[in-house]
């Protein structure tokens, strides 16, 4: 498709494990690249993808996120720029949800419900990278440029059943 294809650019809205090799990919057939989040696994694929994209001249993009403009950032924004709190040097951002199968919106009919969601759980994918990066994004949108980051991740359900099979 990318050496065929009379298009400018591609959408990687794959799995996050895959993100790397397809993007890496794209920019070789010169397209520029719009990928849902995180970029890769590691920060040297995330370099060697801003180098390829340099030296083959194309921009590679990703969504914005909510962050910068939600509630949850514009408030506690206002209330470092007024100096009410002083000098911010710390920040711990914690997240607990429901998995992706189980969101509100999705319907019985709904095709990301039929697709098996167990690539996410996989080694190189899930929650830390898949929906850590909006607390990073959020933090960055509240205090600009993070100069270290740690995290903590565990297993919440040790096991999971999908369409009857465990």
């Amino acid at each position: 498709m990318l050496a065929e294809a009379d298009v400018d650019a591609a959408i990687i809205a794959s799995p996050i494990s895959l993100h790397y090799e397809q993007v890496v990919k794209a920019i070789e057939a010169g397209k520029h690249v719009h990928r849902n989040k995180t970029i890769t696994n590691t920060a040297k694929e995330a370099t060697e993808i801003i180098e390829a994209a340099k030296k083959k001249s194309v921009k590679v993009v990703a969504s914005l996120g909510k962050s910068a403009g939600s509630p949850i950032v514009r408030r506690p924004k206002q209330i470092i720029r007024e100096g009410t709190i002083g000098k911010v040097y710390w920040v711990q951002w914690g997240m607990l949800g429901r998995e992706h199968e189980y969101e509100p919106f999705r319907r019985p009919d709904d095709v990301a419900v039929s697709v098996d969601p167990t690539w996410y759980h996989k080694q190189g994918n899930g929650p830390m990278y898949d929906i850590g990066v909006y607390r990073l994004h959020a933090i960055i949108a509240l205090l600009g440029l993070v100069e270290k980051v740690a995290y903590i991740s565990g297993i919440r359900v040790g096991e999971r059943v999908f369409k009857g099979r465990t």
